[in-house]
């Protein structure tokens, strides 16, 4: 894949767009469970499609999916937690791509290659910003860039989209408002399957 492919993604406020959100439960017996929870259902012809949420614990790098998000900082230097992880086993081209960046800001994204993990992109969302002396997302922040993350991965035909706790590690979020955000903005996106993935 071109180097190329990698973009910051930013978009002003104001969408017009509408959507209805599902109903959600806790999986909580690992990456093997099945899908957990469920809300309306909608036909289309012949084919039931059920909008999910769900919430395991495990290994992120591990999860079949879209979309993989990682919590990253604002020069994409993969160095620890989450995103350490994700670069070692997605490999050269992740890093490669990730080093042609310029800075992502916080609020923004990037996309990248996902190299050799189980997905086809890897959408990266600064939590925090080292070269500024350490400025952290804010809730405001991370729950505008986390919609306009989404909003990315429907229009691209993306419909599987896994996700960590986004700041909750090193950055110190606290990470039952961070679920809560994660929770509130998937609500806005029934054509998505989104799993939260905690680390065990």
């Amino acid at each position: 894949m071109s180097i190329k492919s990698l973009f910051v993604y930013s978009k002003k406020p104001g969408s017009n767009l509408v959507h209805s959100g599902p109903s959600f439960a806790k999986a909580s017996d690992g990456q093997r469970s099945r899908p957990a929870a469920f809300s309306r259902r909608r036909f289309f012809g012949r084919i039931e499609i059920q909008n999910m949420f769900r919430i395991i614990k495990g290994d992120i790098t591990k999860v079949k999916a879209d979309v993989i998000v990682n919590a990253a900082n604002t020069q994409l230097i993969h160095g620890g937690g989450v995103a350490k992880a994700i670069v070692i086993v997605a490999g050269e081209e992740l890093e490669k791509e990730s080093r042609t960046s310029k800075l992502v800001p916080l609020g923004d994204f990037a996309v990248t290659t996902a190299g050799k993990l189980k997905a086809k992109k890897v959408i990266h969302i600064p939590t925090i910003d080292y070269k500024s002396g350490g400025g952290k997302i804010t809730y405001q922040q991370l729950s505008s860039v986390l919609e306009k993350a989404l909003e990315y991965c429907n229009n691209q035909g993306f419909k599987k989209i896994a996700t960590p706790l986004l700041g909750a590690g090193v950055v110190g979020l606290d990470g039952e408002k961070v679920k809560e955000i994660i929770l509130e903005i998937a609500k806005k996106f029934p054509e998505l399957e989104i799993t939260l993935v905690e680390f065990k």
